[in-house]
């Protein structure tokens, strides 16, 4: 809905999109950030995708560098003023598993070019959205409006199936009935009902603030407890987003199988990072009782 949109608004094909990001099973949604090797056997996808690399944040320069090497990368492409819409998250990878960072300022220099070049800004908020990284949605992590924002999943809090696509009036007015918005299951009133009672306890309770505490306390005790480990990358992560990334995938897979033994599940993403997404509610002692697991666990493991 949101590629189809960005395109009837803008008359422009060109969709800008990361390398190794996840923004679901369509061919469009997989063209966006699965490599070509990823999908070759049922390719093509679709065409005039460009697929970038992610600014990660790394140890060997400073954020302000990888910033301003990205912003010359981007403009690059936007300046032919070609591009329909870039499609991202907010400053974090979530849906592929790698929970790699952007620098501080990532999305608000995207925000800049795109308006510079007359692109629009779709920002993937399925996964930083409702309170997982700290902020009710993760544009206001920079306090950055987007132009398309998509959810799902969170949005119900998992109970019923539901995504959908929100924009602004203008680009609504200009594109309704020409970018054949149609779903099957869409407007279901039970999915609705859902919706609307998960945003208005998240507003109540302002789940938010809970997450941006326990986030910041399980990134301090890793980082603390983990620093001279040599089997451990990095620690990283916003909110109750957080990436472990280990030495290697086979490392990682350890890991995850001597702390399910031991009765904490953990999920490999991408590589040997190990994504730890606590439920948002989780009391101190449970979450204590998993993070002590994790921790005796990567310590046996040779």
């Amino acid at each position: 809905m949101a590629l189809k949109t960005a395109r009837a608004f803008t008359g422009r094909k060109k969709i800008v999109g990361f390398k190794d990001t996840y923004h679901g099973e369509s061919f469009g949604a997989m063209a966006i950030g699965y490599r070509p090797e990823y999908v070759e056997s049922i390719a093509p996808l679709v065409p005039n995708f460009v697929q970038i690399d992610f600014p990660r944040v790394l140890k060997t320069e400073n954020e302000k560098q990888t910033l301003s090497k990205f912003k010359t990368l981007l403009e690059g492409i936007l300046k032919n003023e070609d591009v329909a819409g870039i499609v991202t998250e907010a400053g974090i990878i979530t849906g592929w598993g790698s929970t790699f960072v952007a620098p501080n300022g990532y999305l608000k220099a995207v925000r800049d070019l795109i308006q510079k070049y007359g692109t629009l800004l779709i920002l993937d908020e399925v996964g930083t959205g409702f309170s997982r990284c700290g902020k009710l949605f993760g544009m206001e992590l920079e306090n950055v409006i987007p132009d398309i924002v998509t959810l799902a999943k969170a949005q119900t809090n998992g109970s019923v199936t539901m995504g959908t696509m929100v924009t602004t009036e203008k680009i609504a007015n200009k594109t309704l009935g020409k970018n054949n918005l149609t779903s099957t299951l869409g407007w279901s009133p039970i999915a609705c009902a859902a919706a609307l009672k998960t945003l208005e306890i998240h507003q109540r309770e302002q789940v938010w603030k809970k997450a941006e505490k326990d986030g910041k306390y399980i990134l301090n005790l890793l980082t603390k407890k983990l620093k001279s480990n040599p089997k451990v990358i990095e620690v990283r992560g916003k909110g109750m987003e957080i990436g472990l990334e280990l030495k290697d995938n086979r490392t990682a897979q350890l890991v995850v199988k001597k702390a399910f033994e031991k009765g904490l599940h953990l999920i490999v993403g991408d590589g040997g990072n190990i994504q730890i997404m606590p439920p948002l509610i989780i009391k101190r002692e449970l979450l204590d009782e998993g993070l002590n697991i994790l921790l005796k666990v990567i310590d046996s493991v040779v």
